[in-house]
């Protein structure tokens, strides 16, 4: 294992294949905008996008946790 102050990187092997029920992905986005109610109006909408894509592929709605964070 290595790591720096803002990154942690691992190598791992297995011998047996195993089946994980946990997952946390994160992501980002940033746009800009001359107000911030245009702003967070186009968060909201990609929101439903990102959201709509990740049911799609059988995540559960309600595992989907988005939090904003305006600047």
């Amino acid at each position: 294992m290595k790591g720096s102050k803002n990154s942690l990187s691992a190598k791992v092997s297995a011998k047996k294949q195993i089946t994980s029920d946990l997952a946390v992905w994160t992501g980002s986005s940033s746009l800009q905008s001359s107000s911030l109610s245009e702003a967070y109006q186009n968060l909201k909408d990609s929101e439903k996008k990102v959201r709509a894509y990740l049911v799609n592929q059988g995540i559960k709605e309600q595992d989907i946790i988005f939090s904003t964070a305006l600047y």
